[in-house]
């Protein structure tokens, strides 16, 4: 890594680069769709947020959270502490491991957030 990240940014980048060697394709896409819903959230009406919301919670409650939901949910944490310098930097890091991986995910943010993506790319 370059030098935007430092000390726990670090570690919590090797745990992220780790959990990513492990996971599979639908658990990669998965890792994908959460770092571009946390980047560019889609457009949802309030009704709309609320039902997703109560199911999200009824969810919850019957189901343990699986390891993949929780190494997701960090991963959403440590990417948004990271900021726009550090997030690129972890992104630079990822294509040199699955390049075609960060394009996908790059193509999909410009979608919807064309500069975003721009600024991000590594």
């Amino acid at each position: 890594m370059r030098g935007g990240l430092a000390g726990t940014s670090r570690l919590e980048v090797s745990c992220v680069l780790h959990w990513f060697s492990l996971w599979n394709t639908a658990q990669r896409e998965a890792f994908s769709a959460t770092l571009l819903a946390h980047l560019a959230p889609p457009k949802e009406d309030p009704a709309s947020e609320l039902c997703g919301q109560l199911d999200a919670l009824s969810l919850s409650r019957r189901n343990c959270p699986s390891v993949l939901h929780c190494q997701l949910s960090l991963c959403e944490l440590y990417f948004a502490s990271w900021g726009p310098e550090g997030q690129r930097e972890f992104l630079h890091t990822l294509a040199q491991r699955d390049g075609p991986f960060v394009a996908r995910f790059l193509g999909s943010l410009a979608q919807r957030e064309p500069l975003l993506a721009q600024a991000l790319a590594p």
